[in-house]
């Protein structure tokens, strides 16, 4: 007796369901600018950090013209790289930007002999710190 081969039945390709995309809000991106080996103390740059926290570019960088220091121009220059990135890269509108976190850790010391110690038992050591900062924000 010869069995007869039954025809195999082809799975049909079931489309996805597609998800509702809705335009009316678009959608929030998170993008931050790092910069390295920065040459100032974190103590005094978090003092900076806390007055700009919070605030958008625009303010931010209307407040730090306000003070003219090293520190603030170091600052500001990170808000304009925030804000060219944002345009840029990430195609985000720089009207709605906000700054919502600000990190700044000690990078590597730079530690050398003090000159002004001469004698024998009394020489000191020079710490030169240096910093981190990262700057997170978001943008529609």
């Amino acid at each position: 007796m010869v069995k007869e081969k039954k025809p195999i039945a082809k799975k049909k390709a079931v489309a996805a369901p597609k998800k509702a995309v809705s335009s009316a809000t678009p959608a929030i991106k998170t993008f931050f600018v790092f910069k390295k080996m920065v040459p100032m103390s974190p103590q005094k740059l978090r003092l900076v950090a806390r007055a700009i926290k919070g605030l958008s570019p625009q303010t931010a960088l209307t407040q730090l013209k306000l003070t003219d220091t090293k520190r603030t121009r170091i600052m500001a220059r990170l808000i304009h790289q925030l804000l060219s990135d944002a345009k840029s890269n990430f195609n985000l509108d720089p009207q709605t930007v906000q700054i919502k976190e600000i990190h700044i850790d000690e990078d590597q010391k730079l530690k050398r002999m003090d000159k002004s110690h001469s004698a024998r038992f009394q020489s000191g050591v020079r710490i030169t710190r240096k910093s981190k900062i990262k700057i997170i924000a978001q943008g529609k």
